[in-house]
């Protein structure tokens, strides 16, 4: 709480600290649960932790729940923002009048923007016949955007369902791009052409990637795969996207064998990014992470601009002090986080500093032709370049 009345979050998102500052006379921190009897809406909204599963482990919401509800006054409203499976709010039994799931808009990296322009707000209700409480609902309504109230068990299977709309998505381009890379089709040039189809739309997540990562998205596919065997439903579907997403997560590393390790003995090994995505400081099923794990005897050098080398699973990680130099002397570079910084890399220069001359950038974060210029074997998602 000091760190933060300082204007110092411990997380890391464009804009935040920027927005405290400019706010700083409008919030109070406190770890004093009496501070809540000032409060008329009191949202609950602790990270659910995931195991290498998808499972979640509830316990922090529950704890956090039973304390504020005994803090906090009878007529306030408690909103539970944190996600939880379905079922979850209507097991709660709180002898509280006012209680609502809402449906949370995070997504790593554009949190600020997602709060203050929210698409819509989705929100479990015991009854969504009952008007909401003028507190909760003045705070909703000044955002300006379409309010679907729902029952409980609706709001928290919808948060569930966008997510298995992204994960189809995301599949459709790992499974296409990678048919690309083996007949000469470039999925860069496919994805324009589908996202001007109405039925699938220009906002539609068509980029290929390293499988999927964060936690959100794994937790909700574990969810799913829950409710259809307690229940007796089909989720093949769903298992082939997770079957998918562990296929597409190791392409980096068959790359490097392929290029490299079956090559080079002992080769040395440049890691670019060690966030799961970029603009965050979130490593949760980091696909860098994933591939240093299986780097475990040969010598890296690491650099991200927001996670400490150290964090890297590795033995013996080099840290390097910037891009450029974890690119000294590697034999192939890997580029496994899309930071904004690594497009300001001159290929000229990677191509100098290198020992070797693959460099394997899954987002093309780097300039294709001019890598090819500079000499270097250059290897990208969806194309056989």
């Amino acid at each position: 709480c000091a760190n933060l009345r300082d204007g110092q979050p411990p997380i890391n998102e464009p804009d935040l600290v920027e927005l405290m500052s400019t706010n700083a006379g409008l919030l109070n921190f406190s770890s004093d649960p009496a501070s809540l009897t000032k409060c008329d809406v009191v949202y609950v909204a602790p990270d659910v932790p995931t195991d290498d599963t998808g499972g979640s482990d509830l316990s922090p919401v529950l704890d956090l729940i039973a304390l504020v509800d005994g803090a906090m006054r009878a007529d306030a409203v408690l909103v539970v923002l944190s996600q939880v499976p379905p079922g979850f709010m209507r097991r709660l039994n709180l002898d509280r009048k006012h209680v609502y799931y809402q449906v949370e808009t995070l997504i790593f990296g554009q949190a600020v923007q997602r709060a203050l322009h929210p698409e819509r707000y989705i929100v479990g209700c015991a009854d969504p016949q009952t008007p909401l409480p003028g507190a909760f609902k003045a705070f909703l309504d000044a955002h300006e955007c379409p309010l679907l109230p729902m029952q409980f068990e609706s709001a928290e299977l919808a948060k569930i369902s966008i997510n298995c709309c992204l994960v189809a998505s995301v599949s459709v381009a790992n499974t296409l791009a990678e048919i690309c890379e083996e007949i000469g089709a470039d999925w860069s040039e496919i994805a324009p052409a589908l996202k001007l189809d109405r039925r699938i739309g220009p906002y539609s997540y068509l980029t290929p990637g390293l499988g999927i990562s964060g936690g959100n998205l794994e937790r909700d596919l574990a969810t799913v795969i829950q409710l259809s065997d307690a229940n007796g439903t089909d989720s093949g579907v769903v298992r082939a996207w997770v079957a998918n997403s562990g296929h597409r997560k190791n392409w980096v590393l068959r790359a490097i064998h392929r290029e490299v390790i079956d090559t080079i003995e002992n080769p040395e090994i440049g890691i670019l990014g060690l966030a799961y995505k970029q603009d965050t400081h979130s490593t949760k099923n980091s696909p860098s992470f994933a591939l240093i794990e299986n780097l475990g005897p040969f010598k890296v050098r690491v650099y991200d601009p927001v996670v400490p080398a150290e964090a890297a699973p590795h033995p013996n990680a080099i840290r390097a002090s910037n891009a450029l130099e974890a690119c000294q002397n590697v034999d192939v570079l890997a580029v496994m986080t899309a930071w904004d910084e690594f497009r300001d890399l001159d290929p000229e220069d990677i191509a100098k500093t290198m020992g070797g001359n693959v460099v394997i950038d899954p987002f093309k974060m780097l300039d294709q032709k001019a890598c090819i210029d500079a000499g270097l074997r250059y290897i990208t998602l969806g194309s056989t370049v």
